[in-house]
């Protein structure tokens, strides 16, 4: 914040205005590169002493948002400080979302107070029975009072009772706890107690209360925006220049103030710039891209909770490719693109613009699929199918060959048709997830593979949420058009068992693949993009690798063989060079 940006008036000013001109501590920034200094750290960035100044200069309700890894709980902590040093009679509520998280910064805090020497004086003393534990400490200059200095709870916890004059949440909302908009509802619910235990203003008394949120949208109908109707004022630091659209979706406070900080507004660099390039360079940002599906990376990166449509629904049909291939064979080199004398006329259950193409180009010679595996999805209670995917590993390249759904959960017809699929793609591996059944499904397939077509079994179990693990999953292999369907995964998608028609409807991959999002249980039917995804996360190992590389190493061994086995044939010929002695004619 620059010097002229400063209010001059704000809630905790007349603590301030007590030191002297001249004393450095007047300035939050100051107090923080102290505590930076004794902790070794490196000065702070600018965003963090942006963060530093907002917190000392903002309104008495402040949310302050910053992408992960901006050092904001440092940033509390030595702002707990510097409140207990202008006024050792206040008292502080730590709450955050996680208990253990709200303990940390308490004994964070504690130790701060132990480590930097203009905070000794604020050492509680047993002696005249103060408290200090990694929950709560009473300061050893304040006087006598019931409630002790620093106090840390969880939000779900019982504050009901509880006074403090400053209250600070730190990550507050996490995905466990506003994953639905029940959860939602309770957790603002609880924000809104904060009020009734925020102690009256007292000048008299040096009262002057104040609220510090600080945290990272989880989702993107985020309490965080919701919480501005109770009069909190946000501030947001994005780790690089957004575009203007993003900047737009941004949007103003109530009082008509941008939410964007002006460091960032004002920031001279295209979008995408780092923010903060001492800290992230472009390269170690273009990897956090890749390593979060993009609503996550805009969300905890660029604080972006508007999402369009084309956001909020990541996976493209557009960007797959579509060719024919054997069931054991295919090409080396798959070449993607959405030219319109690619585009494949099938109907398009996904958003406006998607649509089916056919690959450009198609080079390299007929060579065997290096892996090929079939991912089971069992089908669970009501309405859901058996849903198998099997998919081949190739030169850094996902072959799906076929992805449908059986009816008829563990019947016999039912295991049989998996063991078929096995065969008809001579399949490596099976892989089975475990979360529903028990193993059951396993053990009653294994006498018949045994019959059909002998192979190993895998199961799997998974505990992260299905959306965010799908899309983890599957969003890289998307945005590098890594995934070439077989054709007749299209007609499979068409025909349901019985011989309806079933065209984009939510059993469909399709239909599943363009209307998934981060929301919980946003499908109705997600089985067959849940059994892709199984199959897919098994070979994710194979994609390290570049299709034309591959292909000149391949090539490369085919020359040499052709070369030694010519030799043999002279050999077997004229004879060995030993043999024949020194050519006369030399």
């Amino acid at each position: 914040m620059k010097p002229e940006d400063r209010p001059d008036d704000y809630p905790i000013k007349p603590l301030v205005d007590k030191l002297p001109e001249e004393h450095p501590f007047r300035l939050f920034t100051n107090f923080a590169r102290v505590v930076w200094n004794r902790l070794n750290l490196p000065d702070l960035t600018p965003i963090q002493a942006d963060i530093c100044d907002s917190l000392q200069f903002g309104p008495s309700h402040l949310q302050v948002q910053a992408f992960r890894g901006a050092g904001k709980t440092y940033a509390s902590a030595a702002y707990i400080c510097w409140r207990l040093w202008l006024n050792p009679e206040k008292i502080i509520l730590i709450l955050s979302a996680a208990k253990n998280t709200t303990d940390q910064i308490c004994r964070f805090t504690r130790r701060l107070i132990d480590e930097v020497p203009d905070l000794h004086h604020l050492k509680p003393d047993v002696s005249r029975g103060d408290q200090d534990s990694s929950i709560s400490f009473q300061v050893g200059c304040a006087t006598v009072k019931k409630s002790p200095s620093v106090i840390s709870k969880g939000i779900t916890g019982t504050i009901t009772g509880d006074r403090a004059s400053l209250v600070i949440l730190d990550d507050v909302e996490i995905v466990n706890n506003s994953e639905t908009p029940a959860m939602r509802e309770k957790l603002l619910g609880r924000i809104e107690e904060i009020s009734a235990l925020m102690l009256p203003p007292a000048p008299h008394l040096d009262v002057y209360p104040t609220v510090r949120v600080l945290g990272t949208p989880q989702t993107a109908h985020t309490i965080y925006r919701t919480i501005e109707r109770l009069g909190y004022h946000t501030q947001i630091w994005p780790i690089e220049k957004p575009t203007p659209e993003v900047i737009e979706g941004y949007g103003t406070n109530p009082d008509g103030s941008p939410r964007l900080s002006g460091y960032a507004r004002e920031y001279v660099g295209d979008p995408g710039t780092p923010l903060e390039p001492s800290r992230f360079s472009p390269v170690e940002i273009a990897a956090l891209r890749m390593k979060f599906t993009r609503p996550s990376y805009n969300r905890q990166y660029l604080l972006s909770t508007d999402l369009a449509d084309a956001e909020r629904f990541p996976l493209k049909i557009k960007d797959l490719q579509f060719a024919d291939f054997e069931e054991k064979r295919a090409h080396e080199i798959y070449m993607h693109g959405n030219h319109p004398a690619c585009r494949i006329q099938e109907d398009n259950p996904g958003l406006p613009g998607d649509g089916f193409y056919r690959s450009s180009t198609v080079s390299g010679e007929v060579v065997p699929v290096e892996r090929t595996i079939l991912a089971v999805d069992p089908s669970g209670r009501g309405a859901d199918e058996t849903a198998i995917a099997v998919v081949s590993s190739l030169s850094g390249y996902v072959l799906v060959h076929s992805v449908r759904g059986i009816p008829g959960g563990y019947s016999k017809p039912t295991l049989e048709a998996i063991a078929r699929e096995a065969k008809k793609y001579n399949v490596h591996q099976i892989v089975i997830e475990s979360n529903f059944g028990m193993g059951a499904i396993t053990e009653l397939l294994k006498p018949i593979l045994q019959r059909i077509h002998p192979v190993t079994i895998e199961e799997t179990r998974n505990t992260q949420r299905k959306e965010l693990r799908i899309l983890e999953t599957l969003s890289p292999l998307f945005e590098s058009n890594r995934l070439i369907f077989h054709n007749r995964v299209i007609e499979q998608q068409k025909i349901a068992e019985g011989g309806d028609i079933a065209r984009a409807t939510d059993k469909s991959l399709f239909y599943q693949i363009t209307h998934l999002e981060e929301t919980k249980g946003c499908l109705a039917h997600d089985d067959r993009v849940d059994a892709l995804e199984l199959g897919c996360r098994q070979l994710v190992d194979t994609l390290n690798r570049d299709a034309l590389v591959v292909q000149r190493q391949r090539d490369l061994e085919y020359l040499d063989k052709w070369i030694n086995d010519d030799e043999d044939k002279i050999e077997s010929h004229w004879g060995s060079r030993e043999s024949a002695g020194p050519c006369p004619y030399l």
